[in-house]
Parts: C-alpha cells; sequence; structure tokens
C-alpha cells in the first residue's frame, strides 16, 4: 500500500453514522471528514442497531427473533 503525503499521519478511528437515534452503519474516517459528515466518535462495543440518545449509546433490548430464539432453545433443551 502506497500513502500519499495527505495521508501520513492522519489517524483513522470508529465513527457511529446515526439516523433517528439508531446506529445505522459504523464508518472508520478521520476526525475532521466524520466532523463534516455529523458522525459520532465511537468504542469499538458499539454496533449497528445500537440507540443514541443524549449522548450515550446504548445497546438495544432484545428483538422479537432473539427472544424467539431463546425461547425455542430452552425448549429443546427442557429447560424453563
Amino acid at each position: 500500500m502506497v500513502l500519499h503525503e495527505s495521508q501520513v499521519g492522519e489517524v483513522k478511528v470508529r465513527y457511529a453514522i446515526i439516523e433517528n437515534n439508531i446506529v445505522k452503519n459504523i464508518a472508520i474516517a478521520d476526525e475532521a471528514f466524520a466532523f463534516s459528515q455529523g458522525w459520532i466518535l465511537c468504542e469499538g462495543f458499539v454496533s449497528i442497531g445500537w440507540e443514541y440518545v443524549d449522548g450515550t449509546f446504548k445497546k438495544p433490548l432484545k428483538t422479537d427473533i432473539e427472544e424467539t430464539t431463546d425461547s425455542v432453545q430452552s425448549s429443546v433443551l427442557g429447560e424453563t
């Protein structure tokens, strides 16, 4: 990989792309570009689908599919 002069020393980090308080995508970008797009700096554990409310990332509650999967697994394994 060949770096252009303008790329030397740039630090790229993770940013969340937020729509309606939900993380719709994660991007790796430099600070200036991310700021120009309105993206939010995020830690490595933040994922698509998380909520972003009042400046805080929150893991979403289980979806209906996850709850159904958990229920089926419990039934198959004989758990109550």
